[in-house]
């Protein structure tokens, strides 16, 4: 098994370890009812995923990881929205928010580098912290036509 194959198959563990969690906490009380998606159960929910792919890491750390996650996840989401469309005004400030982000993003990356660097990373998990935290993911656009 290749280390892609690897690191996928720790973080579908991560995730249904997380899942398995998460049900037991919205089953703590048999008469609640299932509970609807929000921002403290994602965030709960990628707190777990980080403490169950780096065990190592002390809570500060896993908590620079987790500041990681949020602004990937919000620069993702920046760079693959489509900006064709939009309100000159409302792309321009969707540009300065994107490079803002994006300056935060890459500041925290080269301080979790450091970080790590200090931390005994296993092979599976540099792959994950590298893919999962440390890059963005780059969307294909679905339309390609060129310009007249």
């Amino acid at each position: 098994m290749n280390l892609i194959e690897q690191s996928d198959l720790v973080l579908q563990r991560a995730e249904e370890q997380t899942q398995s969690v998460l049900r037991k906490l919205a089953h703590a009380d048999p008469n609640a009812a299932e509970p609807e998606p929000n921002a403290d159960l994602e965030g709960l929910a990628a707190h777990l995923r980080i403490r169950f792919l780096f065990p190592q890491f002390s809570a500060w750390q896993s908590q620079w990881l987790l500041v990681l996650y949020w602004e990937r996840l919000a620069l993702t989401r920046l760079v693959n929205t489509p900006q064709r469309g939009l309100p000159p005004q409302l792309r321009s400030r969707t540009e300065k928010t994107t490079r803002q982000i994006e300056h935060c993003f890459m500041s925290m990356v080269a301080k979790i580098r450091d970080l790590t660097s200090s931390v005994s990373l296993s092979p599976v998990q540099l792959a994950i912290l590298d893919r999962e935290f440390l890059r963005i993911p780059f969307q294909e656009p679905t339309e390609c036509r060129p310009r007249r």
